[in-house]
């Protein structure tokens, strides 16, 4: 599933998807490629309610976006690995505990 997303447009992933993560792609990365071809698509295949929604996730799950942008987000104190990796621990009841260098 990580390939289809990583790849989405050469996917079999459904259109209705596809139309979706080129909007959060847009979103994310580059506003202004979010062109008038994919503004139809969207309008056609979601409502306006339904791409409010997605507009306010993607907000919700990228706000650390700017901390990374501004160079503020502290991953340079984080543990990596050699490959400059950091992973997540999790305490017994599955939260973030913390962050280590290995796996």
């Amino acid at each position: 599933m990580t390939a289809k997303i990583d790849f989405y447009e050469q996917s079999d992933l459904d259109e209705r998807i596809k139309i979706a993560l080129r909007i959060t792609d847009a979103f994310i990365t580059c506003p202004d490629t979010l062109g008038e071809t994919v503004i139809h698509q969207a309008r056609l295949t979601f409502t306006p309610e339904a791409l409010a929604e997605l507009c306010l996730d993607i907000t919700k799950w990228s706000t650390q976006k700017i901390y990374v942008a501004q160079g503020t987000d502290g991953a340079h104190v984080l543990p990596r690995s050699e490959d400059g990796v950091s992973f997540f621990t999790f305490d017994e009841g599955g939260k973030v505990a913390g962050f280590t260098a290995t796996p």
